[in-house]
This record gives structure tokens, C-alpha cells and sequence, in this order.
């Protein structure tokens, strides 16, 4: 009997970081995501700018 409690503990818990880690990473690629765009629209901008000078 304690051995399936305490296994169940541990499933949740590993489920938990599994979790938490897939949010985090959802979000780590959304911030590049979002940098990288800012990024490219500003060299796309510096680059237009050296043309038309």
C-alpha cells in the first residue's frame, strides 16, 4: 500500500516538472520569437535607410 502512494507521489510530482519545464519552454521560444522579429525589422529598416542615402 505505501509503495503506491508513494508512487503516485513521485508520477505527480514528474508530471508537475514536465509541466512546469513545457511552459517555460513555450515561453522561452515565444520571447525569441519575438526578439528575433524586432531584430530582423530593424535591419531590415537600417538596411532600407543605407539604400535610399
Amino acid at each position: 500500500m505505501k509503495e503506491s502512494i508513494i508512487n503516485k507521489k513521485l508520477l505527480r510530482m514528474m508530471f508537475g516538472f514536465i509541466f512546469i519545464g513545457g511552459g517555460a519552454a513555450i515561453l522561452g521560444i515565444y520571447h525569441a520569437a519575438k526578439n528575433a522579429r524586432y531584430s530582423l525589422r530593424y535591419a531590415v529598416k537600417e538596411y532600407d535607410a543605407d539604400i535610399f542615402v
